[in-house]
């Protein structure tokens, strides 16, 4: 066994034993005084590859409203630095600007200025003023350096920056890469003074950045934080769990030295990125969902399913794990009987708890070309009787859903991690030409998306957890 294998199953066991803590049963070793055959069924040599009836045939020749405003494919093609400075680039164009360019039309056709939206923007623990400037040296100097010179419609405000020195800026209007340097701001001389003067959307970028890290950390509820992986990245970089109440002046570095400010948008923009990230998967999981919805109606139950199927049906040993059953009319009943022996076995393992609101339906889906499916909006688990191995692989879909999008959870965190690590250095490993490569590099449903959703990476690793943890290689759930 070669570093990375070792390192995958000794992950695979930590990982996942934490989700199986409840049963009395670990790692595969069966109850004291379990029968044989429940060992018979968990490593049966023999598995049955079809549940179909054989029969002569014929033969026949993809806050979220601010999120929305920045979100880009372009954002995930950058890396670090880049990744931070477009993204502060798109909160500046798409959510400063356009409330900053409403407050100052109002105030032309009014003459009313009232910054609340401008605010609205902003954490109140961040303290940020500004004033509108009729008249005097800072309105000169921002008519001088904005675009449109001399123009009366600009409206300058001044800003109290966090030493409480103020600068100036072009409400409605923005200054350019040269005129704001390097960073935010540029110190204007005039006869025997000088003036600061800054960009507001790219001054205030940051600021709105940090503020959307806050509103998240504080409206996150406690018993969800030990799972959230954003709550997570801030326990590691703090050093331990922050109370809700105090994540204001932690991130503010409140009592800090002058460096503190820098800090605190350094992990502003780690939390924003990760925040990003699970915003990107909220999309890729509701395209999977609507993939799945387009789909023909097999949850349905058929109709005029014949008398002898119904009654096998009602006495379905899966009736003990699911609220309905149903089994195709081609169904071969010797061998689904069977296959409920394997099913009653690996659920023994865990305990798996009745789940009434869930459906499994034993149909042929040949149209989807998939061998299982599960639908979490109608709680409806597929498997093709042609093909009941896929049933593991769907259960762990369904565990995942149902048990509020476990795949999602900090827990799996580093689980998810690995997995798509390993996977990209294996598919990175094969020729251009390699038929898998070419399908993972694609354009297909079937392409590196697909198998980095974080949903079939936990069902994927579900199953590496039974067959290469807890050794079980039958029917339902194969190596």
């Amino acid at each position: 066994m070669d570093t990375a294998d070792f390192y995958l199953e000794e992950f695979w066991r930590s990982e996942w034993d934490w989700y199986f803590s409840h049963a009395d049963i670990k790692t595969g070793a069966i109850q004291n005084g379990a029968k044989e055959s429940v060992q018979e069924y968990l490593h049966r040599g023999e598995v049955i590859e079809s549940c179909a009836r054989k029969k002569m045939r014929r033969r026949y020749c993809v806050n979220g409203d601010i999120f929305q405003k920045i979100f880009t494919k372009k954002a995930f093609e950058k890396e670090g630095r880049q990744k931070v400075l477009y993204l502060k680039a798109k909160v500046a164009d798409n959510v400063i600007r356009p409330v900053c360019s409403d407050i100052a039309k109002r105030y032309l056709e009014t003459g009313v200025f009232d910054a609340k939206g401008f605010y609205e923007l902003f954490d109140e623990s961040l303290d940020i003023n500004i004033c509108l400037e009729t008249e005097g040296y800072g309105r000169l100097l921002i008519h001088s350096l904005c675009r449109r010179h001399q123009n009366p419609d600009i409206c300058v405000v001044s800003v109290l920056m966090p030493n409480n020195e103020r600068a100036y800026a072009p409400l409605n209007d923005r200054l350019t890469a040269r005129q704001h340097g390097s960073g935010y701001y540029l110190k204007a001389h005039g006869k025997n003074t000088s003036r600061m003067v800054v960009d507001m959307g790219l001054y205030f970028a940051d600021y709105a950045i940090l503020s959307m890290v806050l509103k998240y950390l504080k409206g996150l509820p406690e018993e969800n934080r030990d799972e959230n992986r954003i709550w997570g990245l801030l326990k590691r970089m703090a050093g331990s769990n922050p109370n809700a109440e105090d994540i204001s002046g932690l991130l503010l570095m409140k009592g800090k030295l002058q460096g503190g400010m820098f800090h605190c948008m350094a992990w502003a923009q780690a939390l924003f990125l990760e925040m990003m990230e699970e915003y990107r998967k909220d999309k890729s999981r509701k395209v999977f969902l609507k993939e799945l919805s387009d789909r023909d109606k097999v949850w349905q139950t058929k109709k005029n399913i014949p008398d002898k199927i119904v009654k096998a049906m009602q006495k379905s040993g899966f009736n003990n794990f699911f609220g309905y059953v149903e089994f195709d009319e081609e169904t071969d009943l010797h061998s689904m009987a069977e296959i409920e022996k394997e099913w009653n076995a690996i659920a023994s393992l865990f305990h798996w708890k009745k789940r009434e609101e869930v459906s499994v339906r034993f149909r042929k889906l040949g149209n989807h070309h998939a061998t299982g499916l599960y639908f979490p909006a109608l709680k409806c688990l597929c498997v093709d009787i042609r093909s009941p191995s896929s049933m593991i692989h769907e259960y762990f879909h369904m565990l995942d859903f149902e048990e509020n999008d476990l795949s999602r959870g900090q827990s799996f965190y580093t689980c998810e991690i690995l997995y798509a690590e390993t996977l990209k250095e294996y598919m990175s490993g094969l020729p251009e030409t390699d038929p898998q490569r070419m399908q993972w590099e694609g354009k297909t449903k079937y392409n590196r998306s697909y198998y980095l959703e974080p949903t079939e990476i936990f069902a994927r690793c579900g199953e590496m957890y039974m067959t290469s943890i807890l050794k079980i290689d039958n029917s339902l759930c194969r190596p």
